[in-house]
């Protein structure tokens, strides 16, 4: 059965690494990633919450060692208790049995030895809420990856937009120029003119807009990475971590959201341990030494002494505050249990849905191909007919639209599919940065 186990874990760890060894992305988006994660005022956040946790997880541990306090004390006490003795004829002799001026200084220690799981549970649970805090700082870079590799895509997008609405506006330039050299020789219409002119506005305006967008996406990179620049075009690369909506469901442990959930039950099983523990009682060893005065023959001298014993303390009622305690603990388990099962819903939808994305934007994609053939077919021919006089010019804008779209529809496809891989990347916790 061991033997087994390690069979089964290691082909589980080789088909991790080989699945972490095909996820590269390109070099520009890993240093934007990086920047941010180094920048971003919220991840900064999460760490000091994890530096907080981890004195929370010092201070449990603390109930391991014992307790070691100075004590010491000043008493003034008037009248004292005296008595008188004869100490010989027609003498007596009075005996005060406490000084007036009463001095204390000691030190003293307090060990539980027996607290039947108390420190223990208390040192697990905030172990595992430390875990909580490290699993949580994964989240943030995870989301903050994601949120990075959206806008590095969205700027490669934008930029190819208006790449294209370049080469629209460039041709349309080249075919007004051409209008108005056959409206010269009385081979053209004055509303031909002003339809490309028209069209040419247009084409302007949207340019316009993409551009608007970009600068908008542009200040993203800025919030998110410190830096506004990107030096490279890039292209819609990101690659695919899982085959199949069956294939990346069984990488739902990998994901950073299930191993909070999972970790927030344990934390919660360790609290009702530790709560049911607070109803047993604890055994301590206590002791303590220094000087005192108040000892015959002598009250005013210090003298040194220790004394030590054991000490049993145990709760008889408290108002069921121990047992309404482990009640309450245990309803949070079951809500947390129910948490970590609507993640697993959560996680399911999300992963057929991304799914059905990428299968939508892949059959869009190859659909697109035909359609750019055909538009840049249709696109050559209405020009060549307009340049040889037996076509129109309305025909020539009508395929250098249907061209423009197509082209832009493409590229909106590539960015959508891309979009949604780093979509599923985020869902699978597949770490690219």
């Amino acid at each position: 059965m061991n033997m087994k186990k390690l069979i089964f874990m290691a082909t589980l760890m080789l088909s991790f690494t080989q699945v972490r060894s095909q996820v590269t992305v390109d070099a520009e988006l890993k240093d934007l990633i990086s920047k941010s994660i180094e920048y971003f005022p919220k991840l900064k956040e999460a760490e000091l919450g994890y530096e907080a946790g981890q004195q929370r997880l010092d201070i449990a541990r603390s109930a391991y060692f014992p307790t070691v306090s100075l004590n010491a004390s000043y008493l003034y006490v008037d009248p004292v208790s005296e008595a008188s003795f004869p100490v010989g004829p027609n003498e007596m002799k009075s005996l005060k049995f406490q000084p007036n001026n009463n001095y204390n200084a000691t030190v003293g220690f307090n060990y539980p030895v027996i607290d039947f799981g108390r420190a223990l549970y208390y040192v697990r649970k905030s172990n595992e809420e430390l875990q909580q805090s490290r699993l949580s700082i994964e989240l943030n870079k995870a989301q903050l990856a994601a949120q990075v590799a959206n806008i590095y895509y969205s700027i490669i997008y934008l930029k190819q937009a208006v790449s294209i609405e370049d080469t629209v506006l460039n041709y349309l330039g080249n075919n007004k120029n051409v209008i108005e050299s056959r409206l010269k020789n009385g081979d053209a219409l004055q509303l031909d003119l002003l339809n490309i002119q028209s069209t040419i506005c247009q084409e302007e305006n949207r340019k316009v807009d993409l551009q608007n967008l970009l600068q908008k996406q542009t200040n993203l990179l800025l919030y998110t990475t410190n830096q506004n620049t990107m030096n490279s075009s890039g292209s819609f690369s990101f690659p695919q971590v899982a085959a199949n909506a069956d294939d990346a469901l069984q990488m739902m442990t990998g994901n950073t959201e299930y191993k909070i959930a999972e970790s927030k039950i344990k934390a919660q099983q360790l609290d009702i341990k530790l709560n049911r523990s607070t109803q047993y009682p604890i055994i301590s060893l206590n002791g303590a030494a220094g000087y005192r005065n108040g000892y015959q023959p002598d009250l005013s001298e210090m003298v040194f002494g220790g004394q030590a014993g054991v000490t049993l303390s145990a709760p008889i009622f408290t108002g069921n505050k121990s047992r309404n305690s482990v009640k309450l603990s245990q309803i949070q388990l079951k809500q947390n249990e129910q948490g970590l099962e609507s993640v697993k819903s959560v996680y399911k939808r999300d992963i057929n849905q991304t799914f059905a994305d990428i299968d939508a934007s892949n059959a869009r994609l190859l659909n697109m191909e035909t359609q750019i053939s055909q538009a840049t077919s249709a696109n050559k021919i209405a020009s060549s007919r307009y340049i040889n006089g037996v076509g129109t010019h309305v025909d020539v804008l009508n395929t250098i639209s249907n061209l423009q779209k197509a082209e832009l529809a493409k590229i909106n496809y590539q960015y959508q599919l891309c979009l949604s891989r780093v979509e599923l990347a985020r869902l699978a916790g597949v770490v690219y940065y």
